[in-house]
């Protein structure tokens, strides 16, 4: 059976705060636990739609912003001003697209990401076949 790439990226959860490595320290409530870092030994209704920690990936810099499409994960990073496109099946970086300042906010159409540039009022858009990339001026 082959899974498709979009139910496989659903299974990855990226850590993309600036201290995501900083544990909690409020104990998880019943109702929101968050991801288990192992997947459940049976699958039940409940367990099912649970989310679990599948691998924790370091991007540097300090992202922003995290989006499956396009058969890659996407990670903005607005110290950088760059977005890193990331193979969901190893974690490495493929790509490194230059954007203007402050990538944080993305989008998937019209085969392109749609990077929203806070700080440069400008929109890049990204071509996914190529990486090739244009800014827009927005302001």
């Amino acid at each position: 059976m082959h899974l498709s790439t979009p139910l496989a990226i659903a299974g990855l959860v990226l850590l993309a705060g600036c201290n995501a490595s900083t544990p909690s320290k409020a104990p998880p409530s019943s109702t929101n636990a968050g991801p288990s870092t192992s997947p459940p030994s049976s699958v039940t209704s409940s367990s099912a739609a649970q989310p679990w920690v599948v691998q924790k990936i370091r991007t540097g810099g300090q992202p922003c912003a995290t989006l499956g499409a396009a058969g890659s994960v996407w990670v903005a990073d607005i110290s950088g001003g760059v977005v890193k496109r990331l193979d969901p099946a190893t974690g490495q970086t493929i790509a490194r697209v230059k954007t203007d300042a402050g990538p944080c906010g993305m989008a998937y159409g019209a085969r392109s990401i749609w990077v929203e540039n806070y700080t440069a009022s400008t929109v890049t858009r990204i071509n996914v076949a190529t990486n090739a990339s244009r800014s827009i001026k927005v302001g």
